[in-house]
């Protein structure tokens, strides 16, 4: 064990690079208290806007992450030890409230505590979303600026395919012409298995709701596809990586960026009145608890890109959210807004197992220390190898079935539209670990097929709120999954579909069946099938919504179409708290999208 361990952290330290910048690591380092923008949070976002802001050279910028340096993560590098990062340092470590539908278990709830944030720690999992998403987020906002034709070009301006690790020919397996020439790299999987193929030949066979669709980032996002992924050259491209690697501090071409880490905006503070609206120049920060807050100045804008979960929470502590809770906590009330916090919408995820005949998986490399070794030696010397994969090669976005009881309770499709599915399905080349507590444990031997289905056109509302006044207490997250009858039963179709998909021709003598607790449910028996989903299901970490967009004048919602804060100035959020509704896909691709658009928005409205 510690001739292994010492392997590891020697590849670890030979696959570090420096930063083309100085990372600060204490306030004090600070030569400065002023800034032209101050951004709060290095995540997926706040590295966007630090690095597009800063291509003005007349302007200064101050990044502040609350987490480490994602260099320091060596499971932030290697595609394959993703699953690492939950429950690490690099995660806020949240949990749920006990939900309702999950038999009221607290579940964790990942996000990203470094620098690059839920881009540094997710399963890199690559979708934009179909056209209707952004078709209908244009509609609710009453803005047509939010219109895929609008927002193309931030998809092209912030992604680019790269080739697989192996280096085979992949041209089969995407459309070029529908990707871009971004800085985050994208790419198929590095090495392919027995099952992928297995995966997409059953697709051409079946045809109907499991067709093959050759790239779902050419905005049609219904179908069965290879997956693609934020990797590039065998490594993580995360939003750090993509967008700030490089970047020299001092460059005559670019203005002053700083990038404060272990360091959290506790607050924002009201420095007057601005055409009858509080105006918010100042922000306070601090790296723990007993420390004395400092004061911040952002000259033209203060900009929120804290998360899902951070970006309320600083808000409703800085005034801005429901009277009635910010008065029983004793804030005082700046902007009563009832809409902060809100609509926390996320996407649930049933984990199925199945035992594999062949030894064709990956499950040795994840049983067996020695070939996890060979396999990470592999990485490091060649950049080929399961390392260099992310936990699965292929995926299918579904919609319901026409006779799906589910339509029966909503009085229209839930999803964005046509080209937007209800379920999702995963196939996982092992036995995945998703959550390391209450998680189906991992056996010592033998071979297995992970399946994941995913609601991902959810008709579930949660909220988020405070329960302490400091900034550095967790706040109260309550997704509320599985809470409407349309998502009961619309959970219950990936039972259905992965049993019909896995009864293909093609599977036959490849299953042996279900694997654990899976293997007691009759899938012919809706009772059964709920029970599981309720007992094992948890979330694929996907929470948006909780500073909602919604159209300039409307009452409700946190931000207007211009991403401005609803009643303030001075305050800007870009991330995925803004989302008017939750995309039918996994989130980082729109949330790059959004960061892109939000850029630009800042910088014309600034007349940069």
């Amino acid at each position: 064990m510690r001739h292994f361990l010492q392997k590891l952290l020697a590849i670890a330290a030979s696959t570090r690079n420096s930063h083309g910048f100085n990372i600060l690591t204490s306030p004090e380092q600070l030569t400065t208290k002023e800034y032209d923008f101050i951004i709060a949070g290095g995540g997926t976002a706040g590295c966007v806007l630090a690095s597009r802001l800063t291509e003005n050279t007349n302007i200064s910028v101050l990044l502040v992450e609350a987490g480490g340096n994602n260099k320091d993560f060596f499971d932030s590098i290697v595609p394959f030890l993703a699953s690492g990062l939950a429950h690490s340092p690099a995660d806020w470590n949240y949990t749920t409230t006990p939900q309702a539908g999950f038999n009221n278990r607290s579940i964790a709830f990942q996000r990203g505590h470094v620098l690059g944030g839920s881009s540094s720690v997710n399963f890199m999992a690559y979708n934009r979303g179909s056209n209707d998403v952004y078709e209908r987020w244009a509609r609710m906002n009453g803005d047509s600026s939010w219109s895929w034709e609008k927002l193309e070009k931030y998809y092209l301006k912030h992604s680019r395919l790269v080739a697989p690790s192996d280096g085979r020919d992949y041209a089969d397996e995407v459309i070029a012409s529908a990707h871009g020439d971004g800085p985050v790299e994208v790419s198929v999987a590095g090495e392919l298995f027995e099952l992928d193929y297995r995966v997409v030949n059953a697709s051409k066979e079946m045809r109907g709701r499991f067709a093959f669709n050759r790239d779902l980032n050419a905005g049609d996002f219904v179908g069965l596809s290879w997956i693609q992924s934020s990797i590039g050259d065998s490594k993580r491209s995360s939003s750090a990586t993509a967008y700030l690697d490089g970047l020299a501090a001092g460059e005559e071409d670019r203005g002053k960026l700083d990038v404060l880490i272990d360091t959290q905006v506790l607050r924002l503070v009201q420095t007057g009145m601005s055409e009858g609206k509080p105006e918010f120049k100042n922000v306070e920060i601090a790296q723990s608890a007993s420390d004395t807050p400092i004061t911040l100045t952002g000259r033209k804008e203060i900009i929120l890109s804290a998360g899902v979960i951070g970006t309320p929470k600083i808000l409703m502590l800085s005034g801005i959210g429901p009277a009635s809770l910010l008065t029983s906590l004793n804030i005082p009330v700046i902007i009563d807004n009832p809409s902060v916090g809100q609509n926390l919408t996320d996407h649930p995820l049933n984990i199925m197992y199945y035992t594999v005949k062949k030894n064709t998986t990956v499950d040795r490399i994840l049983q067996n220390q020695t070939v996890f070794a060979e396999a990470l030696q592999q990485w490091n010397e060649t950049g080929k190898g399961p390392m260099s994969n992310t936990a699965s090669n292929t995926i299918a976005f579904q919609k319901l079935p026409a006779d799906s009881p589910a339509w029966t309770q909503v009085n229209a499709d839930p999803a964005a539209g046509k080209l937007s599915g209800n379920t999702e399905l995963l196939f996982g080349v092992s036995l995945l670990i998703l959550q390391k507590k209450g998680d189906i444990p991992a056996p010592p031997s033998g071979n297995y097929l992970t399946i994941l289905g995913v609601l991902v056109s959810p008709t579930s509302r949660g909220n988020l709120t405070l329960n302490s006044t400091s900034p550095f207490a967790s706040p109260l997250i309550n997704p509320s999954y599985l809470t409407t009858s349309f998502d009961n039963l619309a959970i219950l179709q990936t039972f259905r579909d992965t049993s019909t998909f896995l009864n293909s021709s093609v599977f036959s003598g490849y299953i042996d069946g279900p694997y654990g607790p899976l293997a007691d449910v009759d899938m012919s028996s809706d009772e059964q099938m709920l029970a599981y989903a309720r007992k094992w299901s948890v979330t694929i970490n996907h929470g948006v919504g909780t500073a909602k967009m919604s159209a300039k004048g409307d009452i409700w919602g946190v931000t207007d179409p211009d991403l401005g804060v609803k009643g303030t100035r001075g305050v800007r959020v870009v991330d995925a708290s803004v989302f008017p509704e939750i995309p039918e896909c996994h989130t980082m691709a729109p949330v790059y999208i959004v960061a892109e658009r939000g850029a630009a928005v800042i910088l014309e409205a600034h007349g940069l």
